[in-house]
């Protein structure tokens, strides 16, 4: 960032010619790693064992890299209030600095042996496309019982980015769900090259998942509510009803005074836990992970 724009530039066209001399001098060892790492993909969806890394951390040894810089002086800053750096071009230096260049594992999942995504869904089904993401498309509604996910206190992010306001937290719970997927919903094996970028955009978890980038956040918006007058008396009678409920609200009561103060977050206390609100699925993530036996048991039609 110190250098002129000129040099920057001439430096990414130097950096790419090297990178292509390589390649150009050993095709066959890449495409024959290149290959390897493809089959080491595809025999991974019939491993149980298999484990997929989402997230990472870094690894807390790190080693000694001397980083060739300039000198700098730190001073107090009466504009910003806040610490002000001072390169020196004119004095080259050498630091040796501690270089974290390690990774380690942080939230990984076992990969299903498929994603299941019903047709409605063509928000999802377009960005498979646009990744070379190979599956099949059902030929008739299916029955399936599959792993779900259960999304729950969702936070974006104040500004957006890219054009998307971006998920930045949530709440994920697995659980077994039963449906059926209508004509045309579509199936993504994981036996196949692309299988880590479908994780990648089908795992909520998963930082850069379509989730995240704000293509489901449909599916946190309740679409009905109660009217106060029908949740007083609603509320009455699951009080009478549940002991384990009424003394939870009466804690909620005790504990929080923000939630005391407010009327319709009292009334809705109930409401979230009835039926009504159930039925609407707030929150019930529409992809679905098919084990092997699941998978075998669809008629998957012609692959697309």
């Amino acid at each position: 960032m110190l250098k002129t724009y000129a040099v920057r530039v001439r430096a990414v066209y130097d950096l790419v010619d090297v990178l292509l001399e390589r390649i150009g001098q050993q095709p066959g060892a890449l495409l024959k790693t290149t290959a390897a790492a493809d089959a080491r993909t595809i025999a991974r969806a019939h491993d149980p064992a298999a484990r997929v890394a989402l997230t990472f951390k870094l690894d807390p040894a790190s080693t000694p890299y001397e980083l060739k810089g300039y000198a700098f002086t730190i001073a107090r800053s009466d504009v910003s209030g806040s610490d002000w750096i001072r390169y020196d071009p004119t004095h080259p230096q050498r630091y040796t600095i501690p270089n974290w260049d390690g990774l380690l594992s942080d939230v990984s999942i076992a990969p299903p042996a498929a994603y299941a995504i019903p047709a409605q869904w063509a928000v999802l089904i377009d960005r498979l496309d646009a990744h070379g993401i190979t599956y099949h498309r059902l030929a008739e509604p299916m029955k399936v019982s599959a792993q779900g996910y259960q999304l729950d206190q969702p936070h974006w992010a104040a500004h957006p980015f890219e054009g998307h306001l971006m998920l930045r937290d949530v709440q994920v719970h697995a659980v077994p769900r039963e449906t059926i997927l209508p004509t045309g919903s579509v199936i993504v094996p994981l036996g196949q090259r692309a299988a880590n970028v479908a994780i990648e955009l089908l795992e909520p978890q998963a930082p850069d998942s379509m989730l995240r980038w704000g293509y489901l956040d449909a599916i946190f918006e309740p679409k009905e509510y109660g009217e106060p007058r029908v949740l007083e008396k609603l509320a009455r009678g699951m009080l009478a009803s549940d002991p384990a409920l009424e003394a939870a609200f009466e804690r909620k009561v005790h504990d929080d005074p923000a939630f005391a103060a407010d009327p319709a977050a009292r009334l809705m206390f109930f409401f979230e836990r009835s039926p009504w609100y159930a039925a609407q699925e707030v929150g019930a993530y529409p992809v679905l992970r098919l084990g092997a036996a699941e998978l075998k048991t669809l008629d998957s039609g012609p692959a697309h």
